[in-house]
């Protein structure tokens, strides 16, 4: 940034409030911009289950989220099924030993502090089953 080239760095770029102080100082008197870099979807694993999933290996999602809000929830399973239509819900099965009334019409998990004796956490469980 002082040589007035913009500068890019990898997440970690300063180990102290100091640092940090110094990038933001360094912008404000040379108005060269400074750019967080971030490639983490590239990571090597990512890029092998995004290579797996274009070649059409998998063939079950389950989608798990630990919240109460229907946007986490259902409203991200809508979302998902519009823009994969080669997906539909396959119902989860009630399991005996659960309350039924975690069990949605719709085939989903949603779970809410009441529905164990001990309390729990506010689930919701959806199982996706692509279409051959």
């Amino acid at each position: 940034m002082n040589a007035g080239k913009y500068a890019g760095f990898e997440v970690g770029c300063a180990d102290s409030l100091d640092e940090c102080y110094r990038l933001v100082e360094a912008y404000e008197r040379t108005k060269v911009p400074c750019m967080m870099l971030e490639n983490a979807a590239y990571e090597r694993r990512k890029m092998m289950l995004w290579n797996m999933h274009t070649q059409g290996l998998f063939g079950e999602i389950v989608y798990c989220t630990c919240s109460i809000c229907k946007d986490e929830g259902e409203r991200q399973i809508e979302k998902f099924l519009s823009k994969y239509q080669n997906f539909s819900i396959s119902p989860i099965k009630h399991c005996s030993n659960m309350p039924k009334d975690i069990f949605t019409p719709e085939g989903f998990i949603r779970t809410l502090p009441h529905h164990l004796a001990d309390g729990c956490d506010s689930f919701f469980v959806a199982k996706l089953v692509k279409e051959k």
